[in-house]
């Protein structure tokens, strides 16, 4: 095995493999405190669901208190803390859903 060779396994093994992988989780995290909502699962964003036999019937969605959003799972699994800002958007969209 030449020189060269040794060092970059040297180097790829060493010290880049590692610095990759904090520097990916630095930025999930810091792409979780960004933005730690995503659209719900069960409703798909809307904040109600609609019944299966009567199409036009409707009640508030019970995962995501009829706001359409939900914590990522990041955000639960690292106990990241939801800037106020964005807790006061979250209750602005569950009031507008509430018009409907």
């Amino acid at each position: 095995m030449s020189n060269l060779a040794m060092i970059t396994a040297a180097v790829i093994g060493g010290t880049l493999l590692p610095l990759a992988v904090v520097l990916a989780i630095v930025g999930y995290r810091h792409g979780l405190t960004r933005n730690p909502f995503t659209d719900c699962r069960l409703c798909q964003g809307t904040g109600v669901k609609r019944g299966a036999l009567f199409t036009r019937s409707f009640r508030f969605c019970h995962a995501c208190d009829a706001t359409g959003l939900t914590l990522r799972l990041g955000v639960r699994m690292f106990n990241i803390p939801v800037p106020a800002d964005q807790e006061h958007l979250r209750r602005l969209r569950r009031d507008r859903n509430s018009i409907r």
